[in-house]
């Protein structure tokens, strides 16, 4: 998460010409970070550099400091602008979108099992189910899935069940959605 604001901060303070390479759709199909030995790097590296924490509150006090940074940096962007991240052109709104799904995705993460805690707001969970949907393509979710667990084996987070399985069929093998 504290990658997510990081580049959040980085991609509005880089602004490009457009025309944008990806949207918020596409963008988690061109991530560098999408499969293979990339995520595996990746995944190594964000356990790394969090273990470099010597109690988990630091790392924590260094998101309190750097997230509300980049949600003004957000609330100030030109909404007609582009900006470059992870060597691709993204339109702001795109970007921001990719990292609501990100964000949602993560808190998810956090409240899987504490059925006490408050779940993400509605207007980001449109945002992320709305990208998931788009990776879907033309293809139709279970309606009996409410939006949380679609985000969950969305991102593959929960496993598809053999009922899920059936009713996608071979959509199936497209989760997770998000690599």
């Amino acid at each position: 998460m504290l990658c997510d604001v990081q580049r959040a901060l980085v991609a509005l303070a880089s602004p490009a010409d457009g025309p944008a390479d990806v949207d918020q759709v596409s963008y988690w199909r061109a991530s560098p970070w999408s499969g293979g030995d990339a995520e595996a790097r990746h995944a190594r590296w964000i356990r790394r550099s969090a273990a470099a924490f010597d109690r988990p509150a630091g790392l924590v006090e260094v998101w309190c400091d750097t997230a509300p940074a980049a949600a003004r940096a957000a609330a100030a962007a030109d909404p007609s602008g582009y900006v470059t991240t992870q060597g691709l052109v993204l339109r702001v709104p795109d970007l921001l979108a990719t990292l609501t799904t990100e964000a949602v995705v993560h808190h998810l993460d956090l409240v899987l099992e504490l059925p006490d805690a408050p779940l993400p707001g509605p207007r980001a969970v449109r945002v992320a189910t709305g990208t998931m949907d788009g990776l879907l393509d033309d293809a139709v979710r279970p309606a009996r899935w409410d939006e949380h667990e679609f985000l969950l084996k969305a991102a593959g987070r929960l496993p598809l069940s053999e009922r899920d399985r059936s009713e996608l069929a071979e959509v199936a093998s497209r989760f997770p959605l998000l690599g």
